[in-house]
């Protein structure tokens, strides 16, 4: 059995995790970006949707609080997902930032999901959909039905009655162009399209949607671990920021940050890189880049942010504003163990040590207990509800809800 579980409104509800006094209110994240990226249930029913400008946002729903987006706290409640999700399941496929799938026994399945379901609501403060199916499709479509804080259990003997009336467009792989064609062809609901004939399916589609028919129909085509976020041929890390700026020690800052998380990550999966592209983004989104080559695979990111020092100031425009910065690490390798293959630089070894021993406190305490001092003035940046900068260290860096302010 399949498993997909799915956060609920998952940004704003790791923000409503420290601000527990705005639950049940409309809450919008995306003012660094200028337009909304994720709305709370209560925001929806007014008519918020994805993309809609703050600015306008703010005129036409004036009851609606308006926060900045913290990737940072996000990817940490993710990894705290995952990480009890593999409490129940040595096979979990990390999908996104906010869903994962996980292989469930056959043997009391039911039991397994409701306990998934409540241990996330317990430890993280938010709730979640699940959806237990045959396969990866039908998981993800059960997941969707009773949203949000759903829990809908199917199998062999049922899905048909559970999922086959839900409208074709919920459907994981169906694209809004599709959908006007599937229609025409009088196609409505799911069931309307797992019960044509195979024939029929490559008649009017692609082998894609052959797949997702077998899929809908029992059929297992994709398995859980595909496609998982874990698997990696680069790693990039990138964040927008407010406001805008054309400052290289702010920009700098930055891409440090930006540059930790990533080495950060290549760590966590044994790898090293010995390729590096930068980025920064215009307010026009004009991408300003740099190829960085490094002497030797590494894991850490002092030899990098040396180069970068040098190629920043050459590609910054004075008269450009920049809002976003990120690498890329390519030429991925694996270090199994890591000291092995870098055990003849001794620079690169000592720095590793000091990396493990960061990343141990931060798997601890699920934040940024040391960081870089490069990256410290872009970690100290919180944004209240208007998006304005404030400094809140503690929150920050141990990703802990705030508790208030001691005067």
């Amino acid at each position: 059995m399949i498993l997909h579980i799915d956060g609920d409104a998952f940004f704003v509800g790791c923000e409503l995790t420290r601000r527990p006094d705005l639950r049940g209110k409309p809450v919008v994240t995306g003012a660094e970006r200028g337009i909304a990226s994720a709305m709370s249930y209560e925001a929806k029913k007014l008519g918020v949707t994805r993309g809609y400008p703050i600015f306008k946002l703010r005129k036409d729903f004036p009851q609606v609080i308006v926060l900045a987006g913290d990737y940072e706290l996000y990817e940490q409640y993710a990894k705290r997902m995952y990480a009890i999700v593999r409490r129940y399941s040595p096979c979990v496929e990390e999908y996104s930032i906010d869903e994962c799938f996980a292989l469930i026994p056959e043997d009391g399945p039911r039991g397994i999901a409701q306990g998934i379901k409540e241990t996330l609501r317990k430890e993280l403060g938010m709730t979640f959909s699940v959806g237990l199916a045959p396969t990866k499709v039908l998981a993800k479509l059960a997941s969707k039905r009773d949203k949000p804080d759903g829990c809908v259990i199917t199998d062999m003997s049922n899905f048909t009655q559970e999922l086959y009336h839900m409208s074709i467009e919920k459907v994981w792989g169906i694209g809004r162009q599709s959908v006007p064609l599937l229609h025409a062809l009088g196609i409505q609901t799911v069931g309307d399209f797992a019960r044509q004939s195979e024939s029929w399916v490559k008649k009017n589609w692609n082998v894609n949607f052959l797949d997702l028919w077998r899929e809908l129909r029992g059929e297992e085509v994709y398995k859980v671990g595909e496609g998982d976020l874990a698997k990696h041929k680069s790693i990039q890390k990138t964040r927008t920021f407010h406001p805008p700026t054309s400052d290289p020690n702010v920009l700098m800052s930055q891409l440090a940050k930006n540059i930790e998380n990533a080495f950060q990550y290549a760590r966590s999966l044994e790898l090293a890189t010995s390729e590096a592209h930068i980025f920064i983004k215009s307010e026009k989104f004009r991408y300003r880049t740099s190829k960085i080559k490094l002497i030797v695979p590494v894991q850490t990111p002092e030899s990098l942010l040396k180069q970068v020092r040098v190629c920043l100031p050459s590609i910054i425009r004075r008269n450009e504003l920049y809002r976003a910065t990120g690498v890329t690490l390519r030429t991925l390798i694996e270090v199994n163990p890591p000291h092995d293959l870098f055990g003849e630089h001794k620079k690169e070894e000592k720095w590793l040590k000091v990396h493990e021993v960061a990343d141990s406190l931060y798997a601890k305490y699920g934040g940024r207990v040391i960081t870089l001092g490069s990256a410290l003035p872009a970690r100290i940046v919180r944004s209240d509800l208007r998006g304005r900068g404030r400094t809140s260290l503690p929150s920050l860096i141990l990703g802990l809800p705030s508790l208030g302010e001691v005067c």
